[in-house]
């Protein structure tokens, strides 16, 4: 797509030199930087007076060598606190520009040019043969995510505070294009074994534009030589080329939204450098695809901070609101910018102690902050309306269906999954549903754990988060659905009318056959009117008599079986959600999961549950219907 439309020959025309790339003000233009609104500049300088003085956490190498002996990932902890500060730092000295936290950025800079790696423990596979020595290889740099990353940081330091670096010493910024150019340009140039480039044919997923947003900037800021700078950014496209060629037309992403922030969202910072390093001359927002990327978030936004979260996802993902609005408003989608406005909680985002620090993120964000405020005053911002709702979504390429009983976050609300068990991020949940009440989620999807060393090896689904009984699915004589593309979804309809939604599936090609299971034909409907409710009908066909089935129901609430054929879940003021099922097909039984893993408790507190209904038929073939519907708790 990208080199398609843009020869090297027509890059060459219109790439702008190193010197003319002004993509943001440097720290020298005050009167840029002293525009900035108060209230943003204060935020951040008491952030970044946290780090005056700041005491660098060490990097032991028996903390990298923690990964290959227990899967530990606490040296990713300590790695992303040192680029967090240096990123809060730089940005307080643009904003303050009066020298006092460039010393701490001049030891922040040492700090992290004096890393062994940059690659993270997790990734070392990338190594040509460092994987199973348990630590870094220093003649063999490698390029993965937060390699990229830094170099990224760092390039973005040099350009911001060159003189002023240069006035404490010009061997800063020397050392920076040093091991930025050793650790990043040269082994990009050189490798095409990456798999993540897509040039050895294994197909990317989001490391692509993730990887590539963070090198481009590192391309476009240092590399003097012209011609080498078109020739690694015509590189970069062919790379992000191949990314688009497996991208779904409808824009599904089938890692979640937490993925879309650095799938999509890392796509769009790439052809934003890419349009500011030529004028605009480099554009590709009229291409449906690039639409339809930036519209799902939107798509799978349930209310607020919750979003649909099958795979490895947050029910609350950490998103980046001001680039959905900068997205949307580069495609003119306005669901995306007024979901970007609804986010934005403060004018942009600052340093929190424990997120992965983009600092072109932060600088486009503090810019669009700042245009906010001044052309339409914060009064006015503030009391944006919350996002209008689309009442039904349908994304075909990943099977996913969404529906609201309104189009407000009042009601019902319902969203489930087909696809298949093979997925990028996957978890065994063919069949996944979850359901919400006046934007407070009840039947829920877990996510996802902190990641480990068996997150992504042999032990994946050994993890209970992963595993289909741990979602709102059946477990079928003893059995649940198993790994790997084969199992999927067969015989997927979807259906929407002003009445309501529905998908239907057969589950059976998701279990192994051991499981004796012919056909389980789910059907998941979202009834809209005065009383509307979520049915579930299932129809089931078994080779034999089973010996077991059972219904698993996740929920965030401790539920209530005091009354036979009647589960209530409990919500916050007053809601609730009642699931009617035939008391005598099932008997119902709960139990209470504790939660440890410090990610989940983040969105669940200490505790989750499991309801299992078993049923008490004894037959090759079973169908029922369970109906979900809103109702005041106690009653």
């Amino acid at each position: 797509m990208l080199t398609e439309r843009y020869s090297p020959e027509e890059l060459l025309s219109v790439l702008l030199p190193v010197r003319r790339f002004r993509p943001f003000p440097t720290a020298d233009d005050r009167p840029a930087w002293e525009a900035i609104p108060d209230r943003l500049r204060t935020s951040w300088l008491r952030e970044g007076e946290a780090f005056l003085g700041y005491r660098w956490p060490s990097l032991l190498a028996s903390d990298f060598l923690a990964y290959a002996r227990t899967g530990s990932r606490h040296y990713d902890s300590l790695y992303q606190l040192r680029r967090a500060a240096l990123g809060c730092l730089v940005v307080c000295e643009c904003l303050e520009g009066k020298g006092r936290f460039l010393d701490d950025i001049a030891n922040g800079v040492f700090v992290l040019c004096e890393e062994t790696s940059w690659c993270l423990p997790a990734h070392m596979s990338l190594s040509r043969g460092g994987e199973g020595l348990g630590l870094a290889d220093p003649e063999e740099p490698v390029v993965d995510l937060f390699a990229a990353d830094t170099g990224a940081l760092l390039a973005w330091t040099a350009y911001l505070l060159q003189d002023r670096l240069d006035r404490i010493s010009p061997l800063v910024c020397r050392r920076i294009r040093q091991e930025v150019g050793r650790r990043i340009l040269v082994p990009y140039e050189t490798r095409s074994d990456f798999w993540w480039m897509g040039f050895a044919g294994h197909e990317p997923n989001n490391w692509n534009p993730w990887c590539h947003s963070n090198v481009l900037a590192a391309v476009l800021l240092l590399e003097e030589d012209e011609g080498r700078r078109v020739r690694l950014t015509n590189r970069i496209m062919s790379s992000l080329d191949r990314y688009l060629a497996v991208q779904y037309p409808d824009g599904g992403c089938d890692e979640g939204p937490t993925y879309w922030n650095v799938a999509a969202g890392s796509l769009f910072d790439c052809l934003e450098l890419l349009y500011m390093a030529t004028d605009g001359a480099v554009d590709l927002y009229d291409r449906p695809l690039i639409r339809q990327l930036g519209q799902y978030i939107a798509k799978v936004s349930i209310h607020g901070a919750y979003y649909v979260n099958f795979a490895d996802g947050s029910a609350e993902p950490r998103l980046d609101y001001a680039l959905i609005y900068r997205y949307g408003r580069r495609i003119g989608d306005p669901s995306m910018t007024a979901l970007g406005l609804s986010g934005m909680r403060e004018a942009a985002s600052v340093y929190d102690g424990g997120h992965i620090f983009f600092l072109f993120r932060e600088l486009a964000g503090i810019g669009l902050a700042a245009e906010l405020e001044r052309d339409r005053g914060m009064a006015e911002r503030e009391s944006e309306p919350e996002p209008a709702y689309e009442l039904d979504g349908w994304l075909d390429r990943i099977q996913v269906m969404t529906a609201r009983e309104r189009s407000d976050r009042m009601g019902l609300y319902l969203a489930v999954k087909g696809g298949h068990n093979g997925e990028s991020h996957n978890h065994n949940d063919i069949g996944q549903f979850v359901v919400y009440a006046d934007g407070e989620p009840f039947l829920i999807d877990v996510g996802v754990e902190n990641y480990s060393a068996r997150t992504f090896g042999p032990g994946r689904y050994d993890i209970w988060t992963m595993q289909s009984g741990y979602h709102n699915l059946p477990a079928v004589n003893g059995y649940d659905q198993t790994a790997g593309k084969a199992f999927r979804a067969r015989e997927v309809i979807y259906e929407a009318d002003e009445n309501g939604a529905r998908m239907s599936l057969d589950l059976a090609g998701a279990y192994p056959p051991e499981a004796g299971l012919r056909q389980w034909r789910r059907t998941v409907a979202l009834h809209r009117g005065p009383n509307a409710f979520v049915e579930l009908t299932e129809r089931c066909l078994f080779s034999g008599t089973p010996e077991s089935v059972v219904l698993n129901w996740m929920t965030c609430g401790p539920p209530d079986l005091s009354t036979d054929g009647v589960v209530r879940l409990p919500g916050k003021e007053g809601r609730a959600l009642r699931l009617e099922y035939d008391a005598k097909l099932f008997s119902a039984s709960a139990e209470r999961i504790d939660i440890r893993d410090s990610k989940l408790r983040a969105v669940w507190g200490d505790r989750l549950y499991r309801i299992r209904m078993e049923l008490s038929l004894r037959s090759p073939s079973a169908e029922w219907i369970i109906k979900i519907r809103q109702g005041e708790a106690g009653l």
